[in-house]
């Protein structure tokens, strides 16, 4: 396949590959890193970093940690001309602002893609952040109506942590007793919770000595994204309120805004306080 075709055959996939995954992603963060893959394993473009501040979530994504490393290290915050910094290129996102910008190997500029993709890429932004913007209040207002209701009809615990896991990427959303010792979750988060019983148990005992929540991108091979937020209900009776994943490999920025929206509720501590017979 001769030079040219081969550039066509690339654009054609670049365009193709990029509207699927608009069509198909409603979160910013599911994405970008899907984007991200399709760009680095199937068309070669990469390693690339992207710094995009005007997002609500999620600001930096890359695949290969070595750039954002080194952006935190060389503490870039604004790009206004392509340059070359260590062994990086820093592109500037035109039209988005010169807070938004590339981070890539200077191989990556000579892609047949490249100015394609510099041409189009505000677009998938904005309009990428538009639908995230709208999803995320949609969600957090759903959320908010179904564990309300879930509540107000009584069901087990465990059915009302999974009318709020229905809104999360994460899979299994629990809560865990310290004074009880004890886990209330969903049936298939209880068996994913038995499976890795002794981990998950440090992570919540380095969280209740911390007195914070905690956010681990992989704490075990079978617990990844976790989130564990301490409710505040008394003293004596010390819960937190979990989410983790077995697959993900990300923490979702959504499944945090849920887990903190239901916890600073005081409606839905005072609901859990009487579920659990506590006070």
């Amino acid at each position: 396949m001769d030079g040219v075709s081969t550039a066509k055959d690339l654009i054609r996939h670049f365009f193709e590959a990029s509207n699927e995954l608009l069509n198909r992603h409603s979160q910013a963060e599911a994405f970008f890193y899907s984007w991200l893959e399709v760009l680095e394993e199937e068309l070669q473009f990469g390693p690339l970093l992207l710094h995009l501040p005007l997002l609500e979530g999620r600001q930096t994504y890359c695949l290969d940690n070595r750039l954002e490393e080194s952006l935190r290290h060389e503490k870039i915050k604004e790009v206004h001309e392509a340059e070359k910094i260590g062994p990086w290129l820093y592109v500037p996102i035109e039209d988005l602002g010169s807070t938004c910008f590339m981070m890539m190997a200077p191989s990556v500029a000579e892609s047949p893609i490249f100015q394609t993709f510099c041409d189009l890429f505000p677009f998938y932004v904005v309009q990428m952040d538009k639908v995230d913007r709208l999803g995320r209040r949609v969600k957090l207002l759903r959320s908010q109506i179904a564990v309300k209701k879930a509540f107000e009809d009584d069901l087990p615990i465990g059915e009302i942590l999974d009318a709020l896991r229905e809104y999360f990427l994460n899979e299994h959303v629990f809560l865990y007793s310290r004074k009880m010792g004890e886990f209330y979750a969903p049936d298939t988060t209880l068996t994913a919770l038995d499976s890795v019983r002794v981990p998950m148990l440090d992570a919540l005992n380095q969280t209740f000595e911390k007195g914070d929540y905690l956010k681990n991108q992989e704490f075990h091979e079978s617990i990844k994204a976790l989130i564990l937020y301490p409710l505040l209900i008394d003293e004596e009776n010390e819960l937190l309120l979990g989410s983790f994943s077995q697959k993900n490999r990300i923490i979702s920025t959504l499944d945090f805004s849920l887990i903190c929206d239901f916890a600073l509720d005081t409606h839905n501590m005072l609901r859990l306080k009487r579920l659990l017979g506590i006070g």
